[in-house]
């Protein structure tokens, strides 16, 4: 339990307190009450309340498999830190330090895994993924990787 102790305001007869250190997209009960030098007025009822979305935190786990060499299964988890609801992935791949030749797919919420394809065969790739809420891009993960050798 957290007490914020709030100073009158006599002026205006508003009162605003803040409380720090809360987590992101995250359900909190709060109440209010007076108190004098006699004591403790009544508690309000408990009220429901959120804290706001935001970007999510970088994607768990970016690993490879099954890597041919024109394509390569990528594959993630959830962020541990999802700070509001996901609404989906942005996948990005490109020729290692060659920017013009950047493909981005968005992808759905529910998407874990993509088969990148149409790469070249012995080439290395940078490949980023990041988790998206209705606030933005959440941060990077990222790697590189090489194409598989052809048949």
């Amino acid at each position: 339990m957290t007490l914020v102790t709030v100073r009158p305001n006599f002026q205006d007869n508003i009162h605003v307190g803040y409380i720090s250190g809360l987590k992101k997209f995250t359900e909190y009960f709060t109440s209010v009450l007076c108190f004098t030098t006699p004591g403790d007025g009544p508690r309000s009822p408990p009220q429901l309340v959120r804290t706001h979305e935001d970007v999510p935190g970088p994607v768990g786990h970016l690993s490879f498999n099954e890597i041919l060499d024109t394509s390569l299964k990528v594959s993630w988890q959830e962020p541990l830190e999802k700070n509001g609801i996901l609404t989906g992935y942005r996948i990005s791949w490109e020729e290692y330090n060659r920017t013009n030749t950047r493909v981005t797919h968005y992808l759905p919420n529910v998407t874990l895994e993509y088969r990148v394809t149409g790469l070249t065969a012995l080439t290395t790739y940078t490949i980023e993924v990041a988790a998206m809420t209705s606030k933005g891009q959440g941060q990077v993960a990222s790697s590189t990787i090489s194409s598989g050798v052809p048949p």
